[in-house]
Protein backbone atom coordinates (compact mmCIF):
# COMPACT_ATOMS: atom_id res chain seq x y z
CA UNK A 1 0.00 0.00 0.00
CA UNK A 2 1.49 3.18 -1.05
CA UNK A 3 0.91 6.21 1.07
CA UNK A 4 -0.70 8.24 -1.59
CA UNK A 5 -3.44 5.07 -1.31
CA UNK A 6 -3.64 4.82 1.89
CA UNK A 7 -6.85 6.45 3.87
CA UNK A 8 -6.95 9.45 5.64
CA UNK A 9 -5.86 8.06 8.90
CA UNK A 10 -2.51 6.34 7.41
CA UNK A 11 -1.02 10.12 6.10
CA UNK A 12 0.91 10.14 9.67
CA UNK A 13 4.16 9.18 9.42
CA UNK A 14 4.42 7.10 12.82
CA UNK A 15 1.13 5.38 11.37
CA UNK A 16 3.08 4.01 8.08
CA UNK A 17 5.90 2.22 10.17
CA UNK A 18 4.11 -0.73 11.13
CA UNK A 19 3.07 -1.14 7.05
CA UNK A 20 6.55 -0.86 6.05
CA UNK A 21 8.69 -2.61 8.50
CA UNK A 22 6.01 -4.38 10.53
CA UNK A 23 5.25 -3.65 14.07
CA UNK A 24 8.58 -5.01 15.79
CA UNK A 25 10.28 -1.63 14.70
CA UNK A 26 8.24 0.81 16.26
CA UNK A 27 7.59 -1.42 19.64
CA UNK A 28 11.36 -1.21 19.49
CA UNK A 29 11.81 2.59 19.21
CA UNK A 30 9.22 3.46 21.99
CA UNK A 31 10.97 0.18 23.96
CA UNK A 32 14.29 1.15 23.66
CA UNK A 33 12.88 5.22 24.68
CA UNK A 34 11.27 3.96 27.93
CA UNK A 35 13.92 1.86 28.84
CA UNK A 36 16.46 4.29 28.26
CA UNK A 37 14.36 6.64 30.65
CA UNK A 38 14.09 3.58 33.45
CA UNK A 39 18.20 3.04 33.31
CA UNK A 40 18.89 6.80 33.72
CA UNK A 41 16.27 6.74 36.41
CA UNK A 42 17.80 3.46 38.44
CA UNK A 43 21.38 4.83 38.13
CA UNK A 44 20.36 8.13 39.54
CA UNK A 45 17.77 7.77 41.90
CA UNK A 46 15.62 10.53 39.89
CA UNK A 47 13.53 11.24 37.09
CA UNK A 48 14.90 12.71 33.42
CA UNK A 49 13.31 16.09 33.90
CA UNK A 50 15.19 16.53 37.07
CA UNK A 51 18.30 14.91 35.49
CA UNK A 52 18.20 17.32 32.32
CA UNK A 53 17.70 20.35 35.34
CA UNK A 54 20.73 19.23 37.19
CA UNK A 55 23.01 19.04 34.14
CA UNK A 56 22.38 21.78 31.82
CA UNK A 57 21.00 25.63 32.40
CA UNK A 58 17.89 26.95 33.69
CA UNK A 59 17.41 28.62 30.05
CA UNK A 60 18.17 25.23 28.04
CA UNK A 61 15.72 23.42 30.48
CA UNK A 62 13.04 25.81 29.54
CA UNK A 63 13.61 25.86 26.12
CA UNK A 64 13.41 22.00 26.33
CA UNK A 65 10.34 22.25 27.97
CA UNK A 66 9.09 24.58 25.64
CA UNK A 67 9.75 22.60 22.53
CA UNK A 68 7.88 19.26 24.08
CA UNK A 69 4.79 21.20 24.91
CA UNK A 70 4.88 22.58 21.22
CA UNK A 71 5.52 19.10 19.95
CA UNK A 72 2.84 16.98 22.47
CA UNK A 73 0.63 20.09 21.34
CA UNK A 74 0.99 19.20 17.53
CA UNK A 75 0.74 15.27 18.01
CA UNK A 76 -2.26 15.57 19.76
CA UNK A 77 -3.90 17.46 17.69
CA UNK A 78 -2.59 15.03 14.83
CA UNK A 79 -3.90 12.20 16.73
CA UNK A 80 -7.64 13.60 17.21
CA UNK A 81 -7.44 14.52 13.67
CA UNK A 82 -6.80 11.10 12.67
CA UNK A 83 -9.41 10.17 14.62
CA UNK A 84 -11.78 12.19 13.35
CA UNK A 85 -10.73 11.27 10.00
CA UNK A 86 -11.56 7.40 10.76
CA UNK A 87 -14.76 8.19 12.36
CA UNK A 88 -15.85 10.13 9.26
CA UNK A 89 -14.98 6.69 7.07
CA UNK A 90 -17.08 4.75 9.34
CA UNK A 91 -20.53 7.26 10.25
CA UNK A 92 -19.75 9.84 7.59
CA UNK A 93 -20.44 13.66 8.70
CA UNK A 94 -17.82 16.01 8.97
CA UNK A 95 -14.52 15.44 10.05
CA UNK A 96 -13.93 18.53 12.08
CA UNK A 97 -17.10 17.60 14.24
CA UNK A 98 -15.85 14.65 14.75
CA UNK A 99 -12.61 15.62 16.23
CA UNK A 100 -14.03 18.07 18.46
CA UNK A 101 -16.14 15.26 19.57
CA UNK A 102 -13.38 13.20 20.33
CA UNK A 103 -11.01 16.15 22.30
CA UNK A 104 -13.99 17.13 24.22
CA UNK A 105 -14.69 13.84 25.68
CA UNK A 106 -10.99 13.10 25.96
CA UNK A 107 -10.69 16.54 28.10
CA UNK A 108 -13.91 15.50 30.14
CA UNK A 109 -12.88 12.05 30.73
CA UNK A 110 -9.63 13.23 32.23
CA UNK A 111 -10.75 16.07 34.44
CA UNK A 112 -13.67 13.77 35.78
CA UNK A 113 -11.89 10.47 36.27
CA UNK A 114 -9.18 9.72 38.52
CA UNK A 115 -6.02 8.91 37.47
CA UNK A 116 -6.28 5.53 39.98
CA UNK A 117 -9.54 4.40 37.81
CA UNK A 118 -7.78 4.26 34.80
CA UNK A 119 -4.66 2.56 35.30
CA UNK A 120 -4.84 -0.51 37.38
CA UNK A 121 -1.41 -1.79 37.29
Amino acid sequence: MTPAASPPIHKQAHSLVPIYYGHGALVSINGGHSDCQRQIGMVTGKGLAENIRDMFPRWLCLSIVFLLLIANTINIAADIAAMGAALRLVVGGGEHGHAIIFAVTSLLLQIFIPTNAMYTY
